[in-house]
């Protein structure tokens, strides 16, 4: 079937905007699924060095709230010695 330029145009530009349309919904349904996540290693840092945990002394009122706004994991152990944030850096003896 032979169809004129006009409509195979028009044929063209629906098929974009179809792929166009369906495009920005699937990545605005995928953009609603994936959370930010902002991981924050320090170096030394005990829990009660931050204001929002009851120093007196020292006061943190950015970090403070960011921690009233977010998703706070209270339970984190680590290892006394070695940091495994040392180790890609070469610390702890290891290369």
């Amino acid at each position: 079937m032979i169809i004129g330029k006009q409509k195979a145009k028009t044929l063209l530009a629906l098929t974009v905007a179809v792929i166009l349309v369906f495009t920005v919904f699937t990545a605005s349904l995928f953009a609603l699924e994936r959370p930010n996540i902002v991981l924050i290693m320090v170096d030394d840092l005990g829990y009660d060095d931050l204001s929002g945990h009851g120093n007196q002394i020292v006061h943190t009122p950015n970090l403070d709230e960011l921690s009233e706004t977010s998703v706070r994991f209270l339970d984190f152990n680590v290892a006394p010695v070695c940091a495994p944030k040392l180790q890609g850096a070469g610390g702890c003896g290891i290369v």
